[in-house]
């Protein structure tokens, strides 16, 4: 499913839909936010990150005037001194999102505080799943593998390295698809990290009765390339490039792929 900041429309202008804005982080803009969500009407958009507890209240009010225009709106607390909070703060009718710690930053507050339906915000495709042991993770986003393709390195399910035969399409391609096995059979507190399907299958766990979300973030998908979310691919329609993780396409996207 493809996505893009705010800030950055014009990168994704020639897909049929957009199904999650994220924000510029370090310069927010709600006004801003909040016009492009109005437009796009996206699925799932991301409130600004909670970093300091005193913000928590203006937060909450944002995000309810975001939520008149996306289906799902998350929000992502960064303080610990939520940590007394129920969900952190995070209401009931909020999904809540736990930015995945990297050398750019991330949450420190535990992942036992994050409980229902929960977004993973950034991070490695790898410790993504890892982390999916300990929360109910119904969506997650990354442009990690975007941008390692663009230097014909690739994600083999466990690390990035250079492709064989490289190429910014070949890399993107294999990358979805390691990504997309590290899921098969997941459901919260089921499949395992690092069990294969059928080894999960013998341990009695099922595949999740909802399809996960993931959210390929714009830029890192460089323009012009032949890479076309929801466009076909070598003379197949790719599904993977919109629902990687789906074992069968939503309803509403077969409708809107058999106008195109």
């Amino acid at each position: 499913m493809a996505g893009t900041r705010y800030t950055n429309l014009r990168d994704v202008k020639h897909l049929p839909r957009v199904y999650f804005i994220d924000i510029d982080w370090k310069r927010y803009d709600f006004d801003r936010h909040l016009g492009v969500v109005r437009t796009v009407r996206p699925q799932l958009t991301v409130a600004r990150d909670i970093t300091s507890a005193d913000a928590l209240d203006d937060v909450i009010r944002e995000a309810e005037l975001l939520a008149k225009h996306s289906e799902s709106v998350v929000l992502v607390p960064k303080d610990e001194r939520l940590e007394h909070l129920e969900r952190l703060g995070v209401p009931q009718m909020f999904r809540m999102s736990y930015s995945v710690p990297t050398r750019y930053g991330g949450t420190s507050n535990s992942p036992s505080k994050f409980t229902g339906d929960v977004h993973l915000l950034g991070g490695r495709p790898d410790v993504q799943r890892k982390l999916a042991e300990q929360m109910n993770v119904a969506s997650l986003d990354g442009n990690r593998f975007t941008l390692d393709a663009q230097f014909g390195d690739y994600f083999d399910g466990s690390k990035f390295k250079p492709h064989p035969i490289g190429g910014y399409a070949t890399c993107l391609d294999e990358s979805l698809t390691q990504i997309a096995k590290l899921w098969e059979g997941y459901q919260p507190g089921g499949g395992r990290y690092g069990e294969t399907q059928e080894q999960q299958g013998r341990a009695g766990a099922q595949p999740s009765p909802k399809y996960l979300q993931y959210l390929a973030i714009s830029p890192g998908i460089k323009l012009g390339s032949k890479i076309d979310f929801g466009t076909t691919h070598g003379g197949r329609r790719s599904w993977w490039q919109l629902w990687p993780f789906s074992t069968a396409v939503p309803k509403s996207s077969k409708a809107e792929a058999a106008t195109k």
